[in-house]
């Protein structure tokens, strides 16, 4: 295959589709016709990789009350397996008929512009349905761990699969199987080539995957307006975030969240900035007349504020975790989903900082958090040798060899 048409789908999220970006502009500057499935939302980020994005036709499923309520219910108690992966019915309802939207709309907009290669998103399976029924080869692409052994996750060190696993599976499978791709354990499934943008270093068990992986490492290098500028002084600087799927959809102990650090550090040495998101509504209400050391953060990408942070404190995602330690920041990871459990496990093993249960959050816990993590002169050693094995496998140039290599096998 010269170079042709590669098209690359992943889900709308900034977790999954912030770590494609400058794989899209490393294939455009090697002299690739990217094309990305997307959103309004991600458009015009896509456009300034060189690519094309590609909106689809139809509304998306809308999230309704019922199903938002489904979701916040989950979240304000400790998952259990049989929720997690598709939880209650109404909540994989919701996503079959989502899957199917993508599906049907991503089929009419590539059937008169077929693509050459396929990379999809792990977490995105009509990405692997559009390959299949277009007959073009596909890559597998993910932001996060791949699964050693074929088994699901790693809770507290242990790989498992969890017991609601199995239903989940098929009715995965059932969906596929509908498009035409057959087969068995559709969660679990795996390409030629699976790219995955971490470090390998960073995936567990790493010594027992092969050249069908690629880890490429972080991939960082995305464009972004600059906007922010550094206030408090030499205040050390605390980024504070949350998760940003679950901005939006309602669930009240977001805003709580952020209230609590608000009355843990006010008027404290140190200076903070609460991520919240544009989505959240509710945040301007409950934090009016903020102490002098806070600020509101809506739009500024945390690359820009991470250079300047002491320490960021997050829900644990991939994202969040890689951005920090190859800023050479700490990190206190206050997981709120088995993956970022995962993700916030593996930190710490590594010695990148600390985990906080969200369960046991406190004005107290978070001060001794701060402060303890700030003043810890090991661990920002430890956190400046981690950045660079971190940086070094190559990102968005790393995955781009693995595509091309791909291309001429």
């Amino acid at each position: 295959m010269k170079r042709g048409h590669i098209a690359i789908a992943s889900s709308q999220t900034n977790g999954h589709v912030y770590p494609m970006l400058p794989l899209c502009s490393e294939l455009v500057r090697r002299g690739y016709r990217v094309t990305c499935p997307t959103n309004d939302l991600y458009a015009e980020a896509v456009r300034c990789t060189g690519a094309s994005p590609v909106l689809l036709e139809g509304a998306p499923v809308p999230m309704n009350e019922d199903v938002k309520r489904e979701i916040a219910a989950l979240f304000a108690r400790p998952f259990n397996d049989s929720q997690w992966l598709f939880g209650p019915e109404l909540i994989w309802q919701y996503q079959r008929d989502s899957l199917k939207w993508w599906t049907d709309a991503a089929l009419r907009a590539y059937s008169s512009d077929v693509p050459d290669l396929v990379l999809y998103d792990r977490y995105l399976p009509p990405g692997r349905i559009l390959a299949n029924s277009l007959s073009r080869p596909a890559i597998l692409m993910s932001a996060h761990f791949a699964r050693y052994k074929g088994l699901y996750t790693r809770q507290n060190g242990v790989c498992r699969t969890p017991d609601g696993y199995s239903q989940a599976s098929g009715r995965l499978d059932e969906f596929l199987d509908q498009y035409g791709v057959p087969g068995e354990d559709g969660l679990s499934h795996t390409e030629e080539l699976n790219i995955h943008f971490i470090p390998r270093e960073f995936q567990y068990h790493n010594d027992w995957f092969d050249d069908h992986y690629c880890f490429a490492g972080p991939s960082l290098n995305r464009s972004f307006h600059r906007a922010w500028t550094k206030r408090g002084g030499d205040d050390p600087v605390v980024l504070i975030s949350s998760a940003s799927f679950l901005h939006g959809i309602g669930i009240n102990s977001i805003d709580n969240y952020f209230q609590l650090f608000v009355e843990a550090l006010g008027n404290s040495e140190f200076h903070c900035v609460l991520s919240v998101g544009r989505e959240i509504g509710e945040i301007d209400k409950k934090l009016k007349n903020l102490p002098a050391n806070f600020e509101i953060n809506r739009t500024v990408s945390h690359l820009e504020i991470l250079p300047h942070a002491s320490v960021s404190v997050c829900h644990g995602g991939m994202r969040s975790i890689l951005e920090a330690t190859c800023n050479e920041v700490p990190v206190i990871a206050i997981p709120i989903h088995p993956n970022a459990e995962e993700v916030s496990y593996r930190a710490v093993e590594l010695g990148l900082g600390m985990l906080l249960e969200h369960e046991r959050l406190t004005v107290a816990t978070v001060r001794e958090a701060i402060a303890s993590t700030v003043e810890d002169r090991r661990l920002r050693e430890r956190i400046k040798e981690m950045a660079r094995i971190f940086n070094a496998p190559g990102g968005e140039s790393a995955a781009a060899d693995a595509v091309e290599r791909f291309i001429k096998c």
